[in-house]
């Protein structure tokens, strides 16, 4: 539909849409038959509308486009505002008409439904949602198909991501020890209880980890889950193989070089780099491209902790370290451990986060928050001893040798022994990469230091 140009025009797309009461709307209007001088422009009424809590910025958008169809999905669901967006789909902060209570929405693009897997990708991590009851994992009410539209709708967290919060706050700074260590155990406390389960999110980033205005974290996004005891898991195996499915910063190197064999250490890696990224303020390798980040988690270490933090302490270096290890089996064999060996960095109070870095979205998303939230005091908050359990790994919280991050290692981690059978999934996948693509890569990093190491052995022999 074509933009709209005067205020009547626009006030009869509000009222085809549906998005305000008719008596509301007819309430505004004489309201504002009163306004002087009168509003002449349709932007100038969709700017008070916004103020006074009646419109969303997405919804004053997408009106003053003369978009007014499917503000309802699923005959129950108001869209209110556009949280995020990417290639698996859109999630909204929509109203819940009957309860009148905020969920979050994922709707599945459309043109996205006939790509092979992507259905049933989207199927699947519905599933794997529902499977999962964790205070620390976003969770799901309802799924359904609206019109040739699918959708899944979840808790909605009213928080903040930790990549945007690192990002706009403190970046190349880092966020205090306390703080990050408390985002961290949750997060594993959250994976552990996928693990035990059977689930592997694959697909662990700051991105990904939510932070609420209460500092509970919450994990999203399973969207590349995968369920590692289900050895019939056609999805992966027709779909992953022969793909790099992650994201480049947080990768683990043997998810790179063979998907469907990655397992719940390579959520411990993606967790370690994004443990690194709270308190270094950026991902473990900074610069680069997509291929030369894929190639550097293969081969080195990022620069110590230290160099940016060096008020941290060595024991903090070290769990990183051990997180991020190259060969699966020199990291902490399940999340549980990564908390025990975070516990003693949690014991101090950590306040929530400041207004400022939980911004709201506009004033109709406060209203309708404030208005469905149980009224508590902002306070500080202290983690609760991390339970010790039996584990499996004799030696769990043994630190092993650290590599120097100028030492390039080597590794073919698809030769690598496949652990024991428990959680698997998924990460934002990196454009135009193969499985292939990093294979190749590795193999010529070698070929062209072996012949280096031919070349300076044959000038030798000669002089």
């Amino acid at each position: 539909m074509a933009v709209v140009t005067c205020v009547d025009s626009f006030l009869d797309v509000v009222r085809k849409s549906k998005v305000l009461d008719d008596d509301k709307l007819t309430q505004f209007i004489e309201e504002l038959s009163s306004v002087e001088p009168p509003l002449e422009r349709p932007e100038q009424v969709a700017q008070r509308l916004y103020q006074a809590g009646l419109l969303s910025y997405f919804q004053s958008r997408q009106l003053l486009q003369g978009r007014w169809r499917r503000f309802i999905i699923g005959k129950k669901y108001k869209l209110i505002e556009l949280i995020g967006q990417g290639g698996m789909g859109a999630v909204y902060l929509c109203e819940h008409q009957s309860l009148r209570r905020p969920v979050a929405v994922k709707v599945m693009p459309e043109d996205k439904v006939k790509a092979p897997g992507a259905l049933q990708r989207f199927q699947r991590e519905a599933r794997a949602i529902a499977q999962l009851d964790h205070n620390n994992i976003v969770r799901a009410f309802d799924m359904g198909c609206d019109d040739g539209v699918h959708f899944m709708v979840m808790e909605y967290v009213d928080g903040v991501n930790l990549e945007r919060l690192v990002t706009k706050h403190f970046k190349d700074v880092g966020i205090p020890l306390s703080r990050a260590a408390h985002y961290a155990v949750q997060t594993a406390l959250a994976l552990d209880h996928a693990h035990e389960i059977g689930w592997v999110h694959r697909d662990i980033k700051p991105a990904n980890i939510l932070v609420d205005r209460h500092g509970n974290v919450k994990l999203l996004d399973l969207g590349l889950s995968r369920l590692f005891e289900n050895d019939k898991d056609h999805l992966t195996m027709n779909f992953d193989a022969g793909s790099v499915l992650g994201t480049a910063d947080y990768i683990a190197p043997e998810q790179a070089l063979n998907v469907s064999a990655a397992d719940i250490r390579a959520d411990i890696y993606g967790l370690g780099c994004t443990l690194y990224f709270l308190l270094a303020g950026h991902p473990p390798f900074n610069k680069g491209s997509a291929a030369q980040k894929l190639l550097w988690h293969q081969t080195k270490y990022p620069d110590h902790i230290h160099a940016v933090r060096p008020d941290l302490p060595e024991e903090i270096n070290e769990i990183i370290f051990r997180m991020i290890a190259k060969k699966p089996d020199d990291r902490f064999a399940t999340p549980l451990e990564v908390a025990q060996a975070l516990s003693p960095f949690v014991t101090e109070e950590v306040p929530p986060p400041v207004e400022e870095e939980v911004p709201w979205p506009s004033p109709m998303v406060r209203d309708l928050i404030l208005a469905t939230t149980p009224k508590q005091p902002l306070r500080t908050r202290r983690m609760t001893p991390v339970p010790f359990r039996t584990t499996t790994s004799s030696d769990a919280m043994r630190i092993p040798h650290i590599a120097s991050p100028e030492v390039d290692t080597l590794k073919d981690e698809a030769a690598t022994k496949s652990p024991t059978k428990k959680s698997t999934r998924e990460i934002n996948v990196v454009q135009g990469v193969s499985r292939n693509a990093v294979i190749g890569i590795v193999l010529g990093a070698v070929v062209v230091t072996l012949l280096i190491t031919f070349t300076i052995l044959w000038l030798v022999m000669r002089s």
